[in-house]
């Protein structure tokens, strides 16, 4: 299997992960922010497979999600 890239080569500046945190603690969208949060595991190191699983996580829960110590209420489409 092939390891997971880092950021610098999936081509993600910091400004670009800054851009993306506060993408996440501003949507409001819950399938937006399932797919900012595996932009954001993949940014971390995470393989394709991993983000993917656990972006569907949080969508699976039905919980609020927490970012940052703040809970987001999400409305899903």
């Amino acid at each position: 299997m092939r390891p997971a890239r880092s950021p610098a080569e999936l081509g993600l500046t910091a400004e670009d992960r800054r851009k993306l945190e506060h993408a996440l603690r501003s949507v409001r969208d819950a399938r937006h922010f399932r797919r900012l949060l595996a932009v954001r595991l993949l940014a971390e190191g995470k393989g394709p497979g991993e983000a993917a699983h656990l972006a569907a996580l949080i969508h699976a829960s039905g919980n609020p999600v927490v970012v940052q110590g703040e809970p987001k209420s999400l409305r899903t489409t």
